[in-house]
């Protein structure tokens, strides 16, 4: 056989084998649904999806809604790019160095996901330590300096990232999934964004961006872990409660099916034994 046919061999095998990890992690999200059902409540008009559990860890997602439908193709990648200068660009309270010690102290860890629907970021900490995680957490979302020197650190880095090749098994199954599926829909973007993309924005369009999504209208709130109702209104009270309403246009009530909570959680298991 061919070289080329050897290297095409093996992308199908790594592809298989990625295919039926993703269908095993499915089957254990869909069991951890059953075990732990999701409560949802709104609270200063904020929708909460919230699952209580009696282990030592908490994790929430601050969840942004819309996805790929919030950008067009010139600028994909944004939504990425403006949460990430949103958790490592340091805020009017902590800087960067500041937020990383604070939550080494506290064993926490804080995740972004960039999805097609909704992205997020995802605070997983001890849950004896969720109300010192929660205030610096917050503070992300309220007051990010976004400081220039570390935006260009932080896309710099990115841009080498995107032109890394080649792509993992699942990242090439997704990517196969969205041209051939999406190409010509709201949905043909890529999540992580393009090399030329990075070209069409900077700095100030990425705080802009992040502006129009800290409303009331696109965020929600998921909660897996050690606590109850009444503590997570009052955490929505004194630091979420006067968030500008937002617009969206076209888009029906905000709906997240429970196993998507889960994911979210599921797949930042692997940091619980670094967080306790």
């Amino acid at each position: 056989m061919s070289v080329r046919g050897n290297i095409l061999l093996f992308l199908v095998f790594t592809c298989l084998v990625a295919g039926c990890g993703l269908f095993n992690r499915k089957k254990k999200i869909n069991q951890e649904v059953n075990r732990f059902p999701f409560n949802q409540f709104q609270s200063h008009d904020i929708p909460v999806f919230f699952s209580r559990h009696e282990g030592p860890v908490i994790s929430l997602a601050l969840l942004f809604r819309g996805g790929k439908l919030n950008y067009s193709k010139q600028i994909e990648g944004i939504e990425y790019l403006a949460l990430r200068m949103a958790i490592e660009g340091g805020t009017l309270l902590y800087s960067p160095t500041e937020r990383r010690n604070a939550a080494e102290l506290l064993g926490a860890k804080i995740a972004l996901k960039s999805g097609n629907d909704y992205s997020a970021i995802i605070l997983t900490c001890p849950a004896i330590h969720f109300t010192q995680a929660w205030d610096f957490f917050v503070q992300a979302l309220l007051n990010p300096t976004f400081d220039e020197t570390i935006f260009n650190k932080v896309r710099d880095a990115h841009y080498r990232n995107l032109n890394k090749l080649p792509p993992a098994p699942e990242t090439l199954i997704q990517n196969v999934e969205t041209d051939s599926l999406f190409q010509e829909t709201v949905y043909g973007k890529e999540n992580l964004g393009s090399a030329t993309a990075l070209l069409h924005y900077g700095l100030p369009e990425i705080r802009e961006y992040f502006k129009g999504l800290c409303t009331k209208k696109h965020i929600a709130l998921a909660i897996y872990g050690k606590t109850d109702t009444s503590i997570i209104r009052e955490r929505i009270t004194s630091a979420l409660a006067d968030l500008p309403e937002g617009f969206l246009a076209d888009f029906t009530p905000f709906e997240l099916p429970p196993n998507k909570c889960i994911e979210y959680f599921f797949e930042t298991r692997s940091q619980i034994a670094r967080c306790i």
